[in-house]
C-alpha cells in the first residue's frame, strides 16, 4: 500500500505510524523509510522495548527523518498495525509481520488491509479512531509518540465527518482493555482450525478457544522446527479435545508461517480471527492492565482465508523450535524510554524510577559506535532528568550501573529530534525545479528571489487548503464569534499548524522559517551537518533518493552563512528605481492576495512588507506601505490564529506598528496619520500575547525614527502611549493589586480574569474604576469560565449574567452618589443590597436601554469576545 500511494504522485499523505513488536531500523531506513517520505508522511515506529537491540552501524536516520518510540511494560507490546493517513485517503493494515526483513519479506504474514476516502470508509475505521485517541494517552509511550498517535488519529477523524460509513463486517479487537478471548463469539461451531508459531506452554490459550468455541472438530498446523511448543503438552491436549495435529507438506514447510489465524466455520459461514495474538495465554487470556501481551487483531469474514491441509501426525513426533519462549526475561531496573534534544539539551526519559544511582553514557553519531563518554548521573527515584549541553540526533545514549563491580549496559537508544523530524523533507528535492531564496538573497535580489518565494507563498497555500480548506475572510467588528470547540475536536485544531509549520520548513528551509517566526538564525555548526559518518558503510538503493536529498537539503540550509546583509537591516534606499519598483508591486500583490492565505504565509507578508517599507522601498510621502500593512494587521487580527503562532504574530503586528509610528507625524492630521489610528484598534487585540524576545529579533532587520536600527525600547514605547495610554492606568493597577488580569482592547472593551467567584461583582467594580465619562463594556471572566458584562451608562448600570445557559439580564438606577465600585462595595457586605434594582420583564432578552448600549458599542450580543 506504502508503493501506490507513493506511485499516485499526490503527496497528500501526513502520517505514516509503524505499530511493531520487533524493529529491523536498517531494513526499515533501507527499504521503507523512503517511500513513506515520498508520500509526504511524517514517519512514526513504535516497538517492543524489551526485544529492542538495534545495530548502531546501520542506522542513520532514526530521531532526524522519523521518530522511534519504545514500550517496555511486564508484558509483550506486541501489535503489528501500519496506518497511512493523509488529507485525501487513509489506509490502515493489521496483520501479523514485525517491521523486519523476515515479517516485511521473507515470512509467510497475514493481513487486512482497509482503505477509505472522503467519499467512503469501513466501519472499522470508528473502531480504530477510538482506539487511537485512548492509545495516545497510553501511559507507557514517550510523548512524540503520543503527539504522533494523536496526530494520526485527527486524521482519520477528519475523514470520518466527510464520508459514508461501509459495514465490510469486520471488527478491530484489542488486548488493552479486556482480553481477546471474550470478543470471540460463543459456541458451537462447525469446524475450528488453527495456526501460530507460538504456543503456550501449558496449551492453555487452545484449551480456552475450544471451551469457548465448542467445535465438532478441529485441527491444529505445527512447523517442524518452526513452532514454539511442548510436544508432550499438545498430545495431551489434542488427546482430550479431539484436536487433530497437522504439520505442513511440500514447499510450505520451506518458508516460516508466522502469521496467526483462528479460523471457524458457523452454519457454513468461514469466520476469521487474524494478526498479532499467538496461541498464548499471554495474547488471549489477559488484558494488558492484567499482566498480558499488548495486541491487535480483526475479526470478519474469511471466504478466502484458510489455514492449509497438513498431515496427521502424533505431536511427539515433531520437533519444535529450538527456542523456548516467544519473549525474554525482562531486564532489571528501568531502561530508556525516550531521549530527546530540547533547547540544546538532552532530556532523558526512564521507564520508571530507579532504586539505585544510574549513569548516562553519550555516543555521538559521528563517532564509532563503540566510543562512549559520561554524561552524568541519574538519582534514584527520578523519572526524567534533563542534561545540559547539545547533542546530535541519531546519536546513541545508555544506561550503565555496576554490580559486584562489573559494569552493566543496558540497551542503547537513539537521540531524537523532534524539530528535525518535523522539518524532514517529505518528497525528494528533485520534485521542487527551484530553490528557495536565502534572506540574503531577499535582500538583495528583486527579480527572481521574489519569484520564487512567492512560489512558496504558492505551494503553502496549497498545503493549507488540502489539510483544512477554505478560510472565511473575517475581518472588522461584524466578524462572528469564534464559539470554544468540544474537547473532542481539540486535537484537530492542532494539525493545520503542525502541517503548515512542516510545510514552511520542507518548502521554505529553516533559515526562512525561523525568520518568519522571528526566531534568530542557528549558527553554522559542523554538529548540525547529518551525513554519513567516517566508520559508516554506505549502501545505494533506490529508496535511499529521498534521503540523500533530504540530507543535501538540510546541510544546505543549516551551513548556509549568515552574512552582514542578513544579520542588519537592508538598505534599498539607494538601490535602482526598477527594483524598487518591482518591490512594491510585489507586495501589493501579495496584500491583494491575502483572503485564503494561511496565518504562517499572512505573517510571512507582513514581515517582508515592514522590511522592504524600513529599508526605503516607498518614497517617504508615499501612504501605499502604510495600508498594506494596515490591511495585514487587521487581516490577522480577526484570523483564527493557532496557539502556537500567536506570540509570533502579536509581536510582528506591534513591532510594524512602532515602524509605521515613525513614519508619521501624529502633531498633524493627514491620510498618513489617519492610516496609522485606524490600525491601532487590531493592533491593541494583539497586547496580550507580545514576546520581547521575539519583538527582538523582529527588530533586528528594522529601521525606526532617525534612521536607526529599530530597538525593543521603541516597540514598547508605541505600547504605552498608543495603544495603552493612561486611560485605564487606575482600573489596571487597582485590578493588578486584586490579583486580577486587565487587559484592554482598543478602548472598547476591558476584560478581567481572576480567580473570584462572583463575576458579576468583579465586572462593576472594575467599571466603576474606570475614570472615564464613557467607560467601556466591562467583561469578568472567572478562571471556571463564568462571565458576567458590565455597562455603565450613569445612571444605568447594564448587566447580562453569563453564568446559567443563557445570560440573564439586570438592570439597576443608581443614585447620583452612587459609582459602581461603591454599589459593589454595598453589595459584598449586604447580600440583600438591592437599591435602584429595576423590573426587566424578560430577564432573558435585553431591555431597551441595554439594545441601546449594545448598538453604541457595536456588540451583537454579551457574550464576551476576547481578543
Amino acid at each position: 500500500m506504502l508503493l501506490e500511494e507513493e506511485r499516485t504522485g499526490q503527496v497528500q499523505a501526513r502520517e505514516a505510524l509503524f505499530l511493531t513488536f520487533n524493529v529491523d531500523l536498517a531494513f526499515f531506513e533501507a527499504q521503507v523509510l523512503g517511500t513513506c517520505l515520498a508520500t509526504g508522511a511524517r514517519v512514526s515506529v513504535i516497538a517492543d522495548g524489551n526485544v529492542w537491540a538495534p545495530d548502531p552501524r546501520a542506522v542513520r536516520h532514526a530521531g532526524h527523518s522519523y521518530s522511534v518510540g519504545l514500550v517496555t511494560g511486564r508484558a509483550a507490546f506486541h501489535p503489528k498495525v501500519v496506518i497511512l493517513a493523509g488529507q485525501e485517503r487513509v489506509q490502515v493494515a493489521i496483520g501479523s509481520g514485525n517491521l523486519t526483513l523476515g515479517g516485511w519479506q521473507y515470512n509467510d504474514e497475514v493481513w487486512i488491509q482497509f482503505s477509505g476516502d472522503k467519499t467512503s470508509h469501513p466501519v472499522i475505521f470508528h473502531q480504530i479512531a477510538e482506539w487511537l485517541l485512548g492509545f495516545a494517552e497510553f501511559r507507557w509511550l514517550d510523548a512524540d509518540s503520543s503527539d504522533s498517535v494523536r496526530r494520526t488519529s485527527a486524521l482519520l477523524q477528519r475523514l470520518l465527518d466527510q464520508g459514508a460509513a461501509v459495514d465490510t463486517g469486520h471488527v478491530f479487537i484489542t488486548s488493552a482493555e479486556e482480553p481477546i478471548l471474550l470478543s470471540l463469539p460463543s459456541g458451537p461451531v462447525s469446524e475450528l482450525r488453527l495456526h501460530a508459531p507460538f504456543l503456550d506452554s501449558a496449551m492453555a490459550a487452545t484449551s480456552k478457544l475450544h471451551e469457548r468455541l465448542a467445535p465438532q472438530k478441529s485441527s491444529l498446523l505445527l512447523q517442524p522446527g518452526l513452532t514454539v511448543f511442548d510436544p508432550a503438552e499438545v498430545q495431551k491436549c489434542a488427546d482430550k479435545l479431539g484436536i487433530d495435529v497437522q504439520v505442513q507438506e511440500g514447499d510450505l514447510k520451506k518458508k516460516y508461517r508466522h502469521g496467526k489465524v483462528i479460523w471457524w466455520s458457523s452454519d457454513g459461514v468461514p469466520q476469521a480471527l487474524v494478526g498479532s495474538p499467538n496461541l498464548s495465554g499471554a495474547a488471549l487470556l489477559r488484558a494488558w492492565p492484567s499482566g498480558g501481551n499488548y495486541e491487535t487483531a480483526v475479526m470478519g469474514p474469511a471466504s478466502s482465508l484458510t489455514i492449509p491441509d497438513g498431515r496427521s501426525t502424533d505431536a511427539t513426533t515433531v520437533s519444535p523450535a529450538s527456542t523456548g519462549t516467544a519473549y525474554p526475561s525482562l531486564p532489571m531496573g528501568p531502561s530508556i524510554r525516550s531521549a530527546r534534544a530540547v533547547d540544546g539539551d538532552l532530556m532523558i526519559a526512564l521507564s520508571g524510577p530507579s532504586a539505585t544511582i544510574l549513569e548516562l553514557e553519550a555516543s555521538e553519531f559521528r563517532d564509532p559506535p563503540e566510543q562512549w563518554r559520561l554524561l552524568g548521573s541519574i538519582e534514584a527515584g527520578q523519572v526524567e532528568v534533563r542534561f545540559a549541553g547539545a547533542i546530535s540526533a541519531v546519536s546513541r545514549v545508555r544506561l550503565f550501573w555496576h554490580d559486584a563491580g562489573t559494569k552493566i549496559s543496558g540497551p542503547l537508544v537513539f537521540v531524537m529530534d523532534p524539530l528535525k523530524i518535523s522539518a524532514a523533507p517529505r518528497v525528494p528535492s528533485s520534485a521542487k525545479s527551484y530553490k528557495s531564496p536565502t534572506l540574503g538573497e531577499l535582500w538583495q535580489d528583486a527579480g527572481r528571489a521574489l519569484d520564487f518565494l512567492d512560489k512558496d507563498f504558492a505551494a503553502l497555500r496549497e498545503v493549507s487548503l488540502r489539510s483544512i480548506g477554505p478560510r472565511p475572510t473575517v475581518v472588522g467588528e461584524g466578524a462572528p464569534s469564534r464559539q470554544p470547540l468540544p474537547a473532542e475536536e481539540k486535537v484537530n485544531v492542532e494539525s493545520p499548524w503542525l502541517w503548515d509549520l512542516e510545510a514552511a520548513s520542507r518548502i521554505q528551509g529553516p533559515l526562512l522559517t525561523a525568520f518568519v517566526l522571528g526566531l534568530p538564525p542557528a549558527p553554522a555548526s559542523s554538529d548540525e551537518v547529518v551525513a554519513p559518518p567516517r566508520w559508516a558503510d554506505v549502501l545505494v538503493d533506490d529508496n535511499e533518493a529521498v534521503l540523500d536529498d533530504e540530507h543535501d537539503d538540510t546541510v544546505a540550509d543549516v551551513i548556509t552563512e549568515v552574512s552582514d546583509t542578513e544579520a542588519s537591516a537592508p538598505d534599498h534606499s539607494k538601490s535602482p528605481e526598477a527594483d524598487r519598483r518591482r518591490r512594491r508591486k510585489r507586495c501589493a500583490q501579495w496584500v491583494a492576495s491575502i483572503d485564503d492565505q494561511p496565518p504562517f504565509v499572512q505573517l510571512a507578508m507582513l514581515r517582508i512588507v515592514t522590511s522592504f517599507f524600513s529599508a526605503g522601498n516607498w518614497d517617504s510621502s508615499d501612504v501605499e506601505p502604510l495600508r498594506l500593512m494596515t490591511t495585514l494587521v487587521r487581516h490577522l487580527a480577526g484570523e483564527p490564529i493557532p496557539d502556537e503562532l500567536q506570540a509570533s504574530v502579536s509581536s510582528m503586528t506591534l513591532v510594524s506598528c512602532a515602524v509605521m509610528r515613525g513614519a508619521t507625524d501624529l502633531r498633524t492630521t493627514n491620510e498618513s496619520t489617519i492610516t496609522y489610528r485606524s490600525i491601532l484598534e487590531s493592533a491593541a487585540t494583539q497586547l496580550g500575547h507580545f514576546d520581547e524576545d521575539l519583538a527582538s529579533e523582529y527588530c533586528r532587520t528594522l529601521v525606526g525614527h532617525g534612521s536607526q536600527t529599530l530597538r525593543l525600547d521603541h516597540v514598547q514605547h508605541v505600547i504605552e502611549s498608543d495603544l495603552t495610554g493612561d486611560e485605564f492606568r487606575e482600573a489596571r493597577a487597582a485590578s493588578v493589586q486584586a490579583g486580577w488580569e486587565f487587559l484592554s482592547q482598543g478602548g472598547t472593551r476591558v476584560f478581567v480574569q481572576g480567580k473570584f467567584t462572583n463575576p458579576e461583582l468583579a465586572a462593576i467594580t472594575v467599571a466603576g474604576w474606570i475614570d472615564r465619562d464613557d467607560p467601556p463594556p466591562v467583561w469578568a471572566i472567572s478562571q471556571n469560565g463564568n462571565w458576567c458584562m458590565c455597562i455603565w451608562e450613569r445612571p444605568n448600570l447594564i448587566i447580562a449574567d453569563g453564568r446559567g445557559p443563557k445570560p440573564i439580564w439586570k438592570h439597576f438606577r443608581l443614585a447620583p452618589h452612587m459609582s459602581p465600585a461603591a454599589f459593589a462595595n454595598q453589595r459584598r457586605s449586604d447580600d440583600s443590597y438591592s437599591n435602584g434594582k429595576q423590573r426587566v420583564a424578560r430577564p432573558w432578552l435585553p431591555f431597551p436601554e441595554a439594545e441601546r448600549a449594545l448598538d453604541r458599542w457595536n456588540m451583537a450580543g454579551p457574550a464576551p469576545l476576547l481578543p
